[in-house]
C-alpha cells in the first residue's frame, strides 16, 4: 500500500500511477514473463513530477471532468445492456409473450405483427414446457466459432488487439484495447460485431461484442451466429449467467481452467423461429449501436485524459489551454 506524503493529493497520486507514462516505467522495471509484478521498494524510488498542491487541485478538476463523462458513458451502456438482456429473458427464457397469449392477453411492449409470431400455447419437451413449435436443440445449432489465425509476422501497430485484460467482467462493452505492435505469437482474427468469449477461467464472465475488427488472444473464442437472424439470441445466451455457470462446470485445468467450444456448443437451448429471432435483433440493434458509440467516445476521452495529464504535470500545457481542448 502506498501512502502519499503531505505535498501530494492522494487522488493526484492515483492519476500519476495509472497514467501511460508511469505504467510504462513500472512495466519496464517489473519482473516475471507470464505474470509481471513490481516490488513496492522500486515504486517508492520512482521519480515523479509533483506540482504545488493548489495546481494539483486544478489539474484534478480538469481530468475529473473527463472522468465524469467517461463514467456517464459507461453507466449509460450498462443501462442499455440491461434493457437488451431483460428483453431477451422475457421472450426466450420466461416466454412472457406466449404466456400472455395463452391467457388471452395481448403481449406487452410489442406491436401486433411481432405478437402474431409467437405461439399461444406450450408443449412438453426434455427441457420442460416450451412454446409450441419451437425446437429443442443446442447452442451449436445456431452458433459457430471463427478459426482465423494471424501470424506474428503479420501483426503491427495499426492492428487493434484485445486481450483478456482488456475485457471487463459482466459487461458486453469493451473497456479498453491495445495494438498488435510487439506481439510475438499467433493471434485470432475477429470482425466488428463478433462475440468475444473468454474461455480461460470462464467464471470471470468476460464476454463482449467487438466494436471493431482486430486480433485477440487465443484464450478468447470468436463466436458468430450461423444465420444473422440469430445474432441477438446467440449473444445473449453467451452472456447469460446460466451459460457461464455451465462453462465453468465443464472447464478443464487446475490452475488455468479453460472451456472449449465443443462443450459450449452442447449447451441446451430452446430455438425460436428465425422470424422471431430477427425481431429481437430489430429491438436491440439501436441499443447495441448506442453502446458501440459509447465505447468509442469513452476511449477517445480516455486518450485525451492520458495525453493531457503528463503535459499538465510537466507544465508543457497550461490549465486554460487544457480547458479549451476539453
Amino acid at each position: 500500500m502506498l501512502r502519499p506524503k503531505k505535498n501530494i493529493n492522494p487522488e493526484f497520486l492515483k492519476y500519476l500511477l495509472i497514467s501511460p507514462h508511469y505504467q510504462r516505467v513500472m512495466e519496464n522495471d517489473s519482473d516475471g514473463s507470464t505474470i509481471k509484478h513490481i516490488y513496492i521498494t522500486r515504486v517508492d524510488k520512482m521519480q515523479v513530477a509533483v506540482p504545488p498542491l493548489a495546481e494539483q487541485s486544478e489539474i484534478l478538476k480538469v481530468v475529473g471532468t473527463i472522468d465524469d463523462r467517461i463514467t456517464l458513458l459507461r453507466e449509460t451502456n450498462a443501462t442499455l445492456e440491461a434493457i437488451a438482456q431483460a428483453l431477451f429473458k422475457s421472450w426466450f427464457v420466461d416466454f412472457d409473450p406466449v404466456r400472455a397469449k395463452a391467457e388471452g392477453r395481448q403481449p406487452e411492449g410489442m406491436d401486433a405483427t411481432t405478437a402474431a409470431l409467437f405461439p399461444n400455447s406450450f408443449e412438453d419437451s426434455e427441457l420442460g414446457l416450451v412454446p409450441k413449435g419451437w425446437a429443442v436443440g443446442s447452442l451449436g445449432v445456431i452458433a459457430q466459432i471463427v478459426r482465423r489465425q494471424i501470424q506474428a509476422s503479420e501483426l503491427h501497430a495499426g492492428v487493434r488487439y484485445v486481450g483478456l485484460e482488456h475485457i471487463p467482467r459482466k459487461s458486453l462493452s469493451l473497456s479498453s484495447w491495445g495494438n498488435a505492435d510487439g506481439l510475438e505469437s499467433t493471434k485470432s482474427a475477429f470482425s466488428e460485431g463478433d462475440i468475444l468469449f473468454g474461455k480461460l477461467r470462464p467464471y470471470f464472465h468476460k464476454v463482449v461484442l467487438a466494436p471493431f475488427s482486430g486480433v485477440c488472444s487465443t484464450d478468447i473464442l470468436v463466436c458468430q451466429p450461423k444465420e444473422r437472424e440469430y445474432f441477438g439470441v446467440v449473444a445473449m445466451h453467451l452472456f447469460s449467467e446460466t451459460l457461464i455457470s455451465y462453462a465453468d462446470r465443464l472447464s478443464n485445468g487446475a490452475k488455468m481452467p479453460r472451456v472449449n467450444w465443443k462443450d459450449l456448443a452442447e449447451y441446451p437451448i430452446v430455438v425460436p423461429s428465425s422470424d422471431i429471432a430477427a425481431k429481437l435483433n430489430e429491438a436491440i440493434h439501436p441499443l447495441l449501436a448506442r453502446m458501440t458509440d459509447g465505447i468509442h467516445r469513452a476511449h477517445t476521452l480516455t486518450q485525451l485524459r492520458d495525453t493531457l495529464l503528463p503535459r499538465l504535470i510537466s507544465g508543457q500545457l497550461r490549465l486554460p489551454e487544457a480547458e479549451v481542448l476539453i
